[in-house]
């Protein structure tokens, strides 16, 4: 398995704290690979 160093409950802090004040147009998921790296 492939160990990717992020945190998934990091990840689903990300997305909460963006659908707060969602900007239209813009998809407020953060993306796991760009974080990875």
């Amino acid at each position: 398995m492939i160990r990717l160093g992020v945190n998934i409950d990091h990840l689903a802090t990300l997305r909460q704290a963006r659908y707060r004040d969602p900007i239209p147009g813009v998809t407020p998921e953060p993306d796991p690979v760009s974080l990875a790296r």
